[in-house]
């Protein structure tokens, strides 16, 4: 028993000491639950709108950004088509008979369908930049550009198709020949 009175004043310290020490030291005192809900909820939700406005500010770099590819993807068919037209009335005015007409018009036609798309999309990206909730109007600018992209393949076939005519009217036409001037 002669550790008793250490045991004894153990147990008093643990008990005695926290109460004394919380009454003597007020910053120690932890918040009633109910007097600091109503300001967590506060930092909550002004931490809750900082994310939101970051979130818009990205959606709206990101949407730039795809305006800024299908400008240049609208660009790129324009030239793209001048180019095939301005060769194509290269080898007519070379002496070369072309009968690619069906075959170029189908082309400018998937071309101008491109294009109006391309334009449609960057109207709703722009619908969805100025959105305060855009995850609703995504779904519908995904299959804009899933769209776009499926005529993106038919650009393709169609340019394939062009020159595949250009090549076998071509093929089947003589070159003419050049006389030389003496």
């Amino acid at each position: 028993m002669k550790y008793a009175h250490i045991i004894s004043l153990a147990t008093i310290l643990l008990v005695i000491a926290p109460i004394t020490l919380a009454a003597s030291h007020p910053a120690r005192v932890r918040p009633t639950p109910q007097a600091s809900v109503p300001a967590q909820a506060k930092q909550r939700a002004v931490l809750r709108d900082a994310q939101h406005t970051e979130r818009l500010a990205r959606v709206k770099g990101i949407v730039r950004g795809m305006t800024s590819k299908l400008d240049n993807l609208s660009q790129r068919l324009d030239r793209q088509l001048d180019n095939v037209e301005r060769r194509l009335e290269a080898l007519t005015a070379a002496g070369q008979d072309l009968s690619v007409d069906t075959e170029l018009d189908a082309l400018r036609q998937v071309i101008t369908e491109t294009q109006t798309g391309i334009t449609n999309t960057k109207e709703a990206l722009a619908a969805l930049a100025d959105s305060e909730s855009p995850r609703q109007q995504v779904a519908a600018v995904r299959e804009m550009i899933k769209g776009l992209r499926d005529q993106l393949v038919q650009i393709r076939n169609a340019f394939h198709t062009l020159q595949l005519a250009v090549k076998d009217d071509v093929r089947s036409s003589p070159q003419p020949s050049i006389s030389p001037t003496l």
